[in-house]
């Protein structure tokens, strides 16, 4: 009998235990595409907060088209090169972070930088794109850049594009 309790109280513990964990939905995000983009619309634009570096100081939130899918950019102005990628979660929205990496370019007001970083809330089960323009002379830096976009403080998707002179 006591060895039967003992069973009982054992098997009790393990069916309570599984059924009090949680069970965590973490976001997932896919790569849809990469590569040069054209504009199609801006849909809004503001100044950087006070914890996100951009070399122009502007966040751009833009709809765009691939006009070309590879990892090659030529490094000239107006270029748009990027990533689309898809956040699936059971939340509405998720906090993201992109950073950009890439060699030392110089702003039109002299300032160095290695990377540039950005905040935003984005809604899940849309594609959203994190792309970048050479806007100045000093941005067309040849070498690798890469974007990688983080969900929820974590690294999702990470893509590395050659900038080569044409």
């Amino acid at each position: 009998m006591k060895k039967l309790f003992v069973c009982l109280t054992v098997a009790m513990g393990l069916v309570m235990g599984c059924a009090s964990k949680t069970v965590h939905n973490d976001p997932t995000v896919q790569l849809v595409s990469y590569g040069i983009y054209k504009e199609e619309a801006r849909k809004s634009s503001r100044p950087a907060g006070s914890d996100e570096m951009m070399v122009g100081d502007v966040y751009k939130e833009i709809d765009a088209v691939l006009l070309q899918p590879t990892d090659t950019i030529p490094s000239r102005m107006h270029v748009l090169f990027g990533i689309e990628y898809s956040i699936a979660s059971p939340d509405k929205e998720v906090d993201v972070q992109v950073i950009h990496v890439h060699p030392e370019i110089t702003s039109p007001d002299g300032k160095v930088y290695g990377n540039q970083t950005y905040r935003t809330r984005k809604e899940t089960g849309k594609v959203h794109h994190a792309l970048y323009e050479i806007e100045a002379p000093g941005e067309m830096v040849e070498g690798p850049w890469t974007i990688q976009v983080f969900v929820d403080g974590k690294k999702h998707v990470e893509k590395t594009f050659i900038l080569k002179k044409e």
